[in-house]
């Protein structure tokens, strides 16, 4: 009989997509803090860019400061956005039967005498 599956609006049975859970965004931030050097404090990774965007690459290679300063280094990887979910389809079967000479849409009859009958005509 499985009406519910012809006619799942109709019977209350459709069942939503469930939304993809939502990655928090990656932090990407250069190491805090500072160095001292020659009696100086310096930032972290200011030296990695001072010289120009020309030397950034160079200067991450040679200190391997990948970790440290991804941002100034440019290597920080965005969160990759969860798949988006297709709405589930729940429609009832289109197209008509006929029944003693007259076209009926598939599922009327489920709903035509009311809700308190959905239930025993889609068990």
């Amino acid at each position: 009989k499985d009406v519910h599956k012809d006619c799942p609006a109709a019977c209350g049975v459709c069942v939503p997509a469930t939304p993809a859970p939502t990655l928090a965004p990656t932090s990407c931030t250069d190491r805090a803090g500072s160095w001292d050097i020659r009696g100086k404090s310096k930032p972290w990774c200011h030296w990695v860019t001072k010289q120009g965007p020309e030397n950034v690459a160079s200067r991450c290679d040679d200190k391997d400061v990948h970790k440290d300063c991804p941002a100034a280094c440019g290597v920080c990887v965005p969160a990759t956005p969860a798949p988006t979910l297709a709405p589930t389809s729940c429609t009832d079967r289109a197209g008509s039967w006929d029944i003693r000479g007259k076209s009926k849409p598939w599922c009327h009859w489920v709903t035509k005498q009311g809700p308190e009958n959905v239930a025993s005509r889609c068990d």
